[in-house]
């Protein structure tokens, strides 16, 4: 009788930790999954077999109740679902590894490097690829001339656009409240907006008072454990407060191939598994502002469409399982396009009030 593979993933209280759990669900090998979140009245511990509430990533116990937990479940592969375990979670391989687990995150100096936009600009520029102009805020004196307005401000690690101003001239810039943890990036016009810099207002940046997020590249790369690329998504999204809600996936060779440049440079550093690449088409070409190395709050639309990113790395990292084998999986779809809504779950009232009990043990459902 072959065993049950059993994938735990974290975070599923966030909208990337349950985008890889519904990327599970619809694998045909029927994983049995085990989701892990710091808050009782994650939705995502109800998505999955079992559910357990863990401490938060920044309390000592962290790494010794997930891997005590992993080894009761008998998990076979650990997939994060947040920004703040993955530096964690890749430090601590080598405990999961003792105990049998597979932790599905990429080598320390990656997530160091791409969870800071200024050290990730840093890293781009050393290898000749295009990043948005990035400074700390702080000292704004030493800001370099050569920026352009507008700028965007933003946290050096912040993710779904918390946090994010744009300013237009420097006493806008000098109004910002004073954080060590903010940067400065030249704003990315789109070309396809048609606005010259000299005459781009906030009514261009601003939607009835909400952060215009519209025509952003979004590209989605698998690398196995040898540096191998397994596959390659490109989509152009329109978003809402960080979130994408409308994806249309299209061929972008040139900017694919670009992408494909900074990727390979990853590998060098370290990287395995998803990385995330966003930027936008501007008159300079194609320019990045993020990178994450990890899966996406889209990565369940991609595998609807047929791009079984999940799917593909568990089936690596577990079996082997090579490019020849596992390309297939990953099709880029051609006449498709991806409208998101709302959704509601409804819970069992018992089964919430155990959890927000902070019970450890295994709810069955």
């Amino acid at each position: 009788m072959v065993k049950q593979v059993c994938v735990g993933v974290t975070g599923v209280g966030g909208g990337v930790g349950q985008s890889v759990v519904r990327a599970l669900r619809a694998s045909p090998g029927n994983p049995y999954l085990v989701g892990f979140d710091m808050n009782p009245d994650s939705s995502g511990l109800f998505f999955c077999d079992a559910g357990y509430v863990i401490p938060p990533v920044t309390r000592p116990d962290y790494v010794d109740t997930l891997v005590k937990h992993c080894r009761a479940e008998g998990i076979d592969l650990l997939i994060p679902g947040s920004d703040p375990e993955l530096l964690p979670l890749s430090l601590a391989k080598g405990a999961f590894a003792e105990n049998g687990i597979d932790v599905l995150v990429s080598d320390p100096n990656v997530i160091r490097t791409v969870r800071d936009k200024m050290l990730c600009g840093v890293f781009f520029e050393s290898h000749g690829l295009p990043f948005a102009r990035t400074a700390r805020l702080l000292p704004i004196e030493e800001i370099p001339s050569v920026f352009r307005y507008p700028l965007i401000v933003k946290p050096a690690d912040g993710s779904a656009s918390r946090s994010v101003t744009v300013v237009f001239d420097e006493g806008a810039l000098r109004s910002v409240e004073r954080d060590a943890r903010l940067i400065v990036q030249e704003y990315l016009i789109p070309s396809a907006w048609c606005v010259p810099r000299s005459s781009f207002d906030p009514r261009d940046a601003y939607r009835d008072g909400i952060l215009r997020q519209d025509d952003e590249i979004s590209l989605q790369f698998l690398i196995g454990k040898d540096g191998t690329e397994f596959g390659a998504f490109a989509s152009r999204n329109k978003l809402r407060n960080g979130i994408p809600m409308v994806i249309e996936p299209m061929a972008m060779p040139e900017h694919v191939e670009v992408a494909r440049r900074a990727v390979r440079a990853l590998v060098e550093l370290g990287h395995v598994g998803p990385c995330n690449l966003q930027g936008r088409a501007t008159s300079d070409g194609v320019v990045f502002f993020e990178v994450n190395a990890r899966f996406t709050g889209i990565t369940a639309m991609r595998t609807a469409m047929g791009f079984r990113e999940v799917e593909a790395c568990a089936r690596h990292w577990l079996n082997g399982d090579d490019l020849a084998a596992i390309s297939p999986i990953l099709r880029q779809p051609k006449d498709v396009a991806c409208l998101r809504y709302v959704t509601e779950l409804i819970v069992d009232a018992a089964a919430l009030a155990e959890f927000r009990r902070h019970r450890t043990e295994v709810l069955d459902r």
